[in-house]
């Protein structure tokens, strides 16, 4: 996916419209005029898919490493190299109120999805892969949205468009809404698996267990390839790999990760790890998951779903969690356990999901905060947004 290169192209081309209120361009209206006339053009809704899947790989690299290094799975370090005062704002649970680029991106991402679907009916394209791109891709943001952002710990959610606080949970609905739609025009049965398996985890997030199941006993089955969102070398990369990998570390990965795999060297297979030296000195652990600029970040995975069915169950009875979690790690060559309970679960799904954005949102369901009191466990809404929104305080 070419995505940095796709976002340039729009930009040039115009496509950044006023009509989205969570963020803000500078556009000249003649040149703006012109160009959303030029792209209305039914031709170019495959360069319109494109710059929808270069925002969503914008979106995600930003929210999920910031997740990350608010959750403990990733500690800012100056010793391997940390310098960015935001990062470490994160790190000790108090992002920054003035920090506006995941929040931004994925409104990005939320608007030109929904736009994408706005002007295919504007000119009657009745292309299947149009409607799938659209939905999935909204769907994605406002799964985000929900799981990330809050005006304060008491009004969990996000503004959408320039409007009042729409709730997490209401977040939430739309993103299943919108998932579910996509799979009427998915093009193969492992783009409906992998719609079903994340309407199952915002079920899950829901605590609603019952349609959690449901959706994910028709999600992603052993053998399935993941989701992921691709990047590209030479334009910046993978975030992971330029803020918290070999480009630069600016924080170490939890000490636990480094004891697993110690213990049991195929853990490596999933916890990718480095030892970052000056010289032979070592300085600490960093990630090695995204090792170069192209590195994928997977988005949902049969591995995911096998623990979430394992969840469930362990919650609800019924199936077999021991042997979904033995399937999960025969698929790094990992020795099966002989039992489980919650805090094993908890701990699989810590490794399984490794620097992917859930950590943070586990260590909310599960009580798990490693942090003192008064540190935050979302992100604000930024200040730009509160200033220039009315309809929030």
């Amino acid at each position: 996916m070419k995505n940095k290169m796709n976002i340039i192209l729009i930009i040039t081309f115009g496509l950044v419209l006023s009509a989205c209120n969570d963020w803000i361009t500078d556009t000249d209206p003649l040149i703006d005029n012109v160009e959303d006339e030029i792209l209305n053009d039914a031709a170019l809704m495959d360069f319109l898919i494109l710059g929808v899947q270069g925002h969503l790989s914008e979106a995600v690299d930003n929210m999920f490493s910031d997740a990350d290094l608010l959750s403990d799975q990733l500690t800012y370090s100056v010793p391997l190299g940390g310098t960015f005062s935001s990062y470490e704002d994160i790190s000790g649970g108090n992002p920054p109120s003035d920090r506006t680029g995941a929040f931004n991106e994925i409104h990005t991402l939320r608007f030109f999805a929904e736009d994408l679907i706005r002007r295919a009916e504007e000119n009657g394209v009745t292309r299947n892969d149009v409607k799938f791109v659209g939905n999935f891709h909204s769907a994605i943001a406002y799964e985000m949205l929900a799981s990330y952002w809050a005006l304060d710990e008491n009004t969990l959610g996000s503004p959408v468009d320039g409007g009042p606080m729409v709730s997490q949970s209401d977040l939430y609905a739309t993103a299943i809404e919108k998932y579910t739609a996509s799979i009427n025009f998915a093009a193969t049965e492992l783009e409906k698996r992998q719609a079903y398996s994340l309407i199952a985890r915002c079920y899950l997030y829901l605590g609603n267990y019952g349609q959690a199941r449901t959706a994910a006993a028709n999600g992603l089955v052993a053998g399935d390839q993941p989701f992921s969102v691709l990047y590209e070398a030479g334009s910046n990369g993978n975030l992971y790999w330029s803020a918290f990998g070999p480009s630069r570390y600016q924080a170490a990965a939890a000490d636990r990760f480094w004891a697993a795999t110690t213990a049991d060297p195929n853990e490596a297979n999933r916890v990718q790890l480095k030892e970052v030296k000056d010289g032979e000195t070592l300085l600490g652990i960093g990630q090695d998951k995204y090792s170069t600029e192209g590195s994928p970040i997977p988005y949902i995975s049969w591995q995911e779903n096998e623990l979430m069915l394992a969840e469930i169950e362990l919650r609800e009875g019924g199936g077999d969690a021991l042997s979904r979690i033995n399937a999960v790690r025969a698929s790094h060559s990992i020795d099966p356990l002989s039992s489980v309970d919650m805090d094993v679960l908890i701990a699989e799904r810590d490794k399984e999901l490794f620097l992917q954005g859930r950590r943070l949102i586990d260590q909310r369901r599960f009580n798990i905060w490693h942090l003192g009191g008064g540190t935050q466990q979302y992100f604000p809404i930024p200040e730009d947004e509160r200033n220039a929104n009315p309809n929030i305080d």
